[in-house]
């Protein structure tokens, strides 16, 4: 399926140590290193720089490393899902994406709605929120993958697939626990004057007017623009800094020290299926399915989208 090597190239990266990665996958010091050796001298590449004090990646290292844990992930889900498929269960099997971001679980009240989960079974990929790996997962999709949600609907549209709107969901700002707006039940704009808080710079048009409207609002405004994507990272670091963030309430939960709290403002994000532009029978036809499943919760529910 894949160089099983690069699972042993990740052991290490893991663990900064040839030693410590040897004990983890049962091998000795000499049959890991044999194995990076043979692996850089294959592919021509230096991944670890070698010290002392242990290993770092190089960069071509650590760009193998982000790619080599989404391509030993996609590996075993490959023979997980072949495992399931070759069984009696008349259901129809999809395969979906499932990213921090825009977690698959926001499809449930749509399968609950229409009791889908009788006609489809559902297998779920993980990964994790870096820009460039959903960049590599998104492309899969219409291949290993039949669709999955996401927020990112005006990159997408420049990837050739297709979106069906699903719900909104608000953005608002994630405070520090202790943080004085934290009491709060609802921001208000001007509670944000003078206010440092950290916008991420990215290429997203959405966050760019945020960003104006804040200066347009408040006559002291205070906002950092850090190079980087929402991840658990971006999350992290708020946290160790003690600064607000803006964000989206999917996110709600994901680090203890923070909390969301919605501001009062127009700003929310769409959550939606996304699907290649020539679907397969099946998942057309889970789209359509999906798509009566949302029209009838919206009409209970102001929040989902509708035709």
């Amino acid at each position: 399926m894949f160089d099983k090597r690069l699972e042993t190239f990740v052991t290490v990266a893991d663990t900064g140590s040839f030693s410590k990665a040897a004990e983890i996958l049962y091998l000795s010091v000499p049959a890991v290193s044999k194995q990076i050796t043979a692996l850089e001298k294959d592919y021509e590449l230096t991944l670890f720089y070698r010290g002392s004090h242990g290993s770092r990646l190089t960069k071509a290292g650590l760009s193998l490393y982000k790619d080599a844990k989404e391509l030993i992930a996609l590996s075993s889900s490959a023979l997980t899902r072949a495992s399931l498929a070759d069984n009696d269960d008349p259901r129809t099997m999809l395969r979906i994406g499932n990213e921090l971001l825009a977690p698959a679980g926001d499809l449930r009240p749509y399968l609950i709605c229409s009791e889908l989960s009788e006609k489809y079974k559902l297998q779920v990929y993980s990964f994790t929120n870096d820009l460039n790996q959903s960049n590599f997962l998104y492309q899969k999709i219409g291949a290993s993958l039949d669709g999955m949600g996401s927020l990112l609907s005006q990159y997408l549209l420049s990837m050739n697939l297709l979106l069906l709107p699903l719900h909104k969901i608000p953005v608002g700002i994630f405070l520090p626990i202790h943080h004085p707006l934290a009491s709060k039940d609802t921001i208000q704009v001007s509670d944000l004057n003078d206010l440092p808080m950290i916008i991420p710079s990215s290429r997203s048009p959405f966050l760019e007017e945020i960003n104006s409207y804040f200066k347009k609002q408040l006559s002291r405004q205070r906002i950092i623009r850090p190079d980087f994507f929402y991840s658990v990272d971006a999350f992290n670091e708020c946290a160790a800094r003690q600064l607000p963030l803006v964000a989206p309430a999917i996110w709600d939960g994901i680090h203890p020290g923070l909390i969301f709290r919605p501001i009062d403002w127009p700003f929310e994000c769409t959550y939606s299926f996304v699907y290649a532009k020539e679907p397969s029978p099946a998942v057309a036809e889970f789209v359509r399915d999906l798509r009566e499943a949302r029209n009838e919760l919206a009409k209970t529910d102001p929040s989902v989208c509708h035709d």
